[in-house]
């Protein structure tokens, strides 16, 4: 061996232990994720709780009627206006002033007051046309023409090739009727758009958030601000005003395994909170009051250090809070409404009846990704479910698993995936070659075989036709175990289609 060879192996073996060594010391990199919430008193929040006590209201005494409702709050202002379909009757000022008085806005001071401010209505009918899309779908409409227009095709078409075109067009009617229930394929969704759903394992980890598969930031968030209505509310902290913000910052620490990066949940970095409160508080007794009886009783112990960051009230004193200071309207908090920042799309939920896709899509989505996150075949999942005006299939579904997807052995039974089967030429025979389908593709064909997106399935399976909406315009409307799209049922069924 020359002397240059054996420099050159030494080289090289002292640069693969240095590497090795660099691997054994390394530590994984951390990265810090954000959520937001507000409280019941925030204006835009008022806004929705007015909009889905309207809603309520309504459906109370007719399932079936159309509400489109949207709301505006400001000072000493309450305007109610969109397009509402019904048969019965509902004082719908009385409602205004009833849920405004339960978030605690009864006197001026504090930035509204329930018994004096000002009730504007504006109330049309829903369109006729978008009404008629709704009531009667395309794909019913479409039938109905093939079934008029059938003596018409049988009497033109006469030679064999067109019998032959006649009976396998027949077949196929036959066949696609036959997989849909006539009463579920009536109506049609009440706007197009694309809605999403998200569910991930990571707060699987903490007794206090077991089986919600929510973003850990945006439930710290919500539990901050409930429990911030709720120190007011019952005396504990009697100076908090209804107004008030939380913000929760989390460290993940980033684990990199073959096919996907895992985020783990490992400490809160910073907490803020703002909140309206009366004149001439000391802001060092709130802070400690509000570290004592909102952080601790809410936050993880083992989230908390020495490290945390505090900023409570960091603009100062907020005495003046609610309308009066910042006008509401509804739809504004959809981040807060859904998962953070996390996943996001698609239309506002409140005041809207469930014929609207934007908020029964959505809803569809959140339970599918909540049933395939519990079977265990993804860590995380997102799901977009679109539609068009009128439909009532959607017109496409997608998945992302962020490479988290744990299907590895598989066998499809109802339906093949779209595999695409090309010829290939080797040594002058030919072969046959599939195409690679990855495990998001095969979980899209799957839930299009055990969930029904159609908007009157969707609405028969939650029972939406109820009034329950009101308590999904405060802290979210996911991740709360008593709502009907939060149920975990249908895990057996995904782990036997997938073989798990």
């Amino acid at each position: 061996m020359s002397l240059t060879t054996l420099h050159f192996t030494l080289y090289t073996l002292q640069s693969k232990k240095d590497t090795m060594d660099n691997l054994k010391t390394k530590t994984n990199r951390r990265l810090i994720k954000t959520s937001e919430s507000v409280t019941e008193g925030h204006p835009d929040k008022m806004c929705d709780q007015i909009a889905d006590a309207i809603l309520d209201a309504i459906l109370q005494n007719d399932k079936t009627a159309r509400v489109a409702c949207e709301v505006i709050a400001s000072t000493g202002l309450i305007f109610v206006f969109g397009e509402i379909t019904t048969n019965t009757y509902v004082d719908i000022k009385k409602v205004v002033r009833g849920v405004v008085a339960d978030i605690g806005y009864t006197r001026a001071k504090y930035g509204f007051d329930a018994s004096t401010c000002s009730v504007i209505l504006a109330i049309n009918e829903q369109s006729s046309e978008i009404a008629a899309g709704v009531n009667k779908s395309l794909e019913v409409r479409d039938q109905h023409t093939a079934n008029s227009g059938k003596g018409t095709a049988n009497s033109i078409q006469r030679s064999v090739q067109g019998q032959k075109d006649i009976i396998s067009s027949k077949v196929t009617q036959k066949t696609h009727r036959s997989s849909l229930n006539a009463s579920l394929d009536q109506i049609g969704a009440g706007d197009q758009g694309m809605m999403y759903g998200y569910a991930t394992d990571e707060s699987e980890q903490f007794s206090e958030y077991k089986g919600q598969y929510m973003p850990l930031p945006i439930m710290l968030s919500h539990k901050l601000a409930h429990r911030l209505a709720t120190v007011r509310k019952d005396k504990t902290l009697a100076y908090l005003r209804p107004d008030g913000k939380t913000q929760v910052s989390v460290e993940y620490e980033v684990v990199k395994h073959a096919t996907y990066t895992q985020h783990i949940p490992r400490r809160v970095d910073t907490i803020v909170i703002s909140t309206q409160h009366e004149p001439n508080t000391c802001q060092k007794k709130l802070k400690a009051d509000l570290i004592k009886h909102v952080v601790e009783k809410v936050i993880p112990k083992e989230l908390l250090d020495k490290n945390t960051i505090f900023h409570i009230n960091p603009a100062g004193e907020w005495t003046e809070g609610g309308p009066s200071t910042d006008s509401g309207l509804t739809g504004r908090k959809l981040i807060v409404d859904t998962y953070g920042g996390y996943s996001h799309g698609g239309g506002a939920f409140s005041g809207k009846d469930p014929t609207k896709v934007d908020r029964s899509g959505a809803y569809m989505a959140r339970y599918i990704c909540k049933n395939i996150v519990a079977a265990g075949l993804a860590k995380k999942v997102q799901v977009q479910i679109a539609y068009a005006i009128g439909k009532a299939q959607p017109v496409s579904v997608y998945v992302d698993t962020f490479g988290t997807n744990q299907i590895t052995n598989y066998k499809l039974q109802c339906t093949k995936a779209s595999e695409k089967t090309t010829s290939v030429s080797k040594k002058g025979s030919e072969a046959k070659r599939t195409s690679g389908i990855d495990a998001d593709q095969i979980l899209e064909q799957i839930i299009s075989e055990v969930f029904d997106m159609r908007p009157q399935a969707i609405i028969q399976h939650f029972e939406l036709q109820r009034p329950i909406y009101r308590q999904t315009a405060t802290y979210g409307h996911f991740g709360k175990a008593d709502l009907p799209w939060e149920v975990v049922d249908k895990v057996e069924e995904l782990r036997k289609k997938c073989k798990v």
